[in-house]
């Protein structure tokens, strides 16, 4: 009698190292020579770039192993599939938002690295006060003071001019009288409902106000179109008979 060997083709694990990233295949067994074909699953990293998978020990191939190229290599042991990575370069650009001047240029860097944001000189917007770099054109996003430090996320950004309105104020001058209203406060071209509130003076009666640039009188209670300046009110009196 002859005896035979048989033989059985010897099975290897191939796995796969997301290596800091996440979402990459489950691992695979193939047969001792046959060709392996890498799985078209990629793996997710914040602020990188996938660049294909590297087999740990380099043998059979040191070939990066990626869908869209060299994407097989030949089974001769287990074997580990290690991604890799390059650092995204984040591009930052700057939105006037409403706002007028000199648009800051764009600054770029590597993901998680700090730059310094651009100054706010140059920038500006009638009736408004520059208050810093928003992330957000609302401005309910994060908001960052012009040449302060910032630190590159996971993608590109834009960042918008946040502005808040300029208020000026409406005083009430009693011109020797007492018991003024308390000073108002408003944006241009608001309309301000004026105190009702008079002030006295003894021997006089209190007639109206004045604004002191164009000379237009306003009584108590009158509306009054905010201008972009300050007001100032003077009180007016006739003598008591």
């Amino acid at each position: 009698v002859i005896l035979y060997a048989q033989w059985i083709d010897s099975t290897y694990q191939i796995a796969y190292n997301a290596n800091g990233g996440s979402g990459g295949p489950d691992g695979a067994t193939a047969t001792d020579g046959s060709t392996y074909t890498i799985d078209p699953i990629q793996p997710v990293r914040p602020g990188y770039t996938f660049g294909g998978w590297k087999l740990q020990d380099g043998t059979p191939t040191n070939a990066t192993l990626i869908t869209s190229g060299t994407k097989t290599f030949t089974v001769s042991g287990n074997e580990l599939l290690i991604a890799q990575w390059s650092i995204k370069t984040i591009n930052v650009t700057y939105d006037l938002n409403g706002g007028g001047g000199t648009t800051p240029n764009p600054q770029s860097g590597n993901y998680n690295t700090n730059i310094t944001l651009a100054s706010s000189s140059g920038v500006n917007r009638s009736n408004y006060q520059f208050v810093g770099w928003s992330t957000t054109p609302d401005g309910s996003g994060p908001t960052y003071a012009d040449g302060s430090s910032f630190k590159l996320p996971t993608d590109d950004v834009i960042l918008y001019a946040k502005w808040a309105p300029v208020y000026y104020i409406i005083e009430y001058n009693p011109a020797g009288g007492i018991g003024e209203p308390a000073d108002q406060f408003a944006t241009p071209t608001s309309t301000v409902s004026l105190a009702t509130q008079e002030p006295t003076k003894d021997g006089y009666e209190f007639e109206k106000w004045t604004e002191v640039v164009q000379g237009t009188n306003f009584t108590p209670g009158g509306s009054l179109t905010m201008p972009s300046s300050n007001v100032m009110l003077v009180a007016n009196y006739t003598v008591k008979a």
